[in-house]
């Protein structure tokens, strides 16, 4: 094969796996990452309404607007990749409005979240993925700590949970809880949230693993590392790195440094942060 052939069968290549990426499960509110039972509209599943209680009643503080731009690497078929993300949340009074971009050359993908805050933290009313033209969203009708998320591809509308978030929110209210309680929550601690995307809504539990220190804008983060545990027969993993950090007013947020999904021994994406937001 010519060094020609060989560049342009490299760049398809890589461009391919962007695209799978993308596409597939290794993405934040990727459908595809779901394995676990969803919620029925029908009846309340008393076991996950139990995981979900207690974490849906601890105080949250969201964080005031911010734009996260991410470094963005991984691979995909044993085909590496690098590409860049931004995680944009920003705040009018009592409504907020998230949007994560990930973007490679001639290719990406925008998952939005939008809703309300309080006391504990975030309430999404609208999740809406847009991939290739299309738009699939899903609306959280509420009633109290009651209601149902309903999905324009016609699945069935899924029962919603106390303190339900989608696939996206859910990262920045486990920002929210920690920074309403700083030094609270440490090494055991269980987060438990329904996260639904466009499709269903499963419950995800999230573990804290205890600290490490993590490379991240140029500098060195000791970094709480909250990891997704794993229901019987799943192999994708969720991980993010939050960090206490002091904006210029004193005021301690955690950061997200790092995020990382992975899938089996050889498929991930993990990203990276480039630079502090300007707070």
């Amino acid at each position: 094969m010519t060094t020609t052939r060989l560049a342009t069968h490299s760049l398809f290549s890589r461009r391919h796996a962007m695209t799978r990426l993308l596409a597939g499960s290794l993405l934040l509110g990727s459908a595809a990452w779901l394995t676990a039972p969803s919620v029925s509209a029908q009846t309340v599943n008393s076991a996950q309404l139990a995981q979900v209680s207690p974490t849906s009643r601890l105080a949250g503080k969201a964080p005031p607007s911010m734009k996260l731009d991410y470094a963005l690497k991984g691979r995909v078929s044993r085909i590496g990749y690098s590409a860049n993300a931004t995680l944009d949340w920003r705040r009018t009074g009592n409504a907020y409005q998230l949007d994560f971009t990930a973007r490679a050359p001639l290719v990406s993908r925008t998952q939005s979240s939008s809703g309300t805050v309080g006391a504990n933290g975030l309430r999404p009313s609208r999740f809406t993925d847009k991939w290739r033209g299309k738009t699939n969203s899903a609306s959280f009708q509420r009633n109290g700590n009651q209601g149902n998320i309903s999905y324009t591809n016609g699945n069935t509308a899924a029962a919603l949970l106390p303190g339900a978030q989608d696939q996206i929110s859910v990262f920045i209210q486990l920002m929210a809880l920690m920074d309403a309680n700083p030094g609270k929550y440490g090494t055991g601690q269980i987060f438990a949230f329904q996260a639904s995307d466009h499709r269903r809504a499963p419950v995800w539990r999230f573990r804290v693993q205890g600290k490490e220190t993590i490379q991240a804008a140029g500098q060195s983060f000791e970094a709480w590392r909250v990891r997704r545990i794993l229901e019987d027969g799943e192999d994708k993993l969720v991980e993010i790195w939050l960090s206490p950090w002091k904006a210029a007013d004193g005021t301690t947020y955690h950061l997200p440094v790092r995020l990382r999904i992975s899938e089996g021994p050889n498929d991930y994406a993990e990203q990276t942060l480039k630079a502090l937001p300007n707070l």
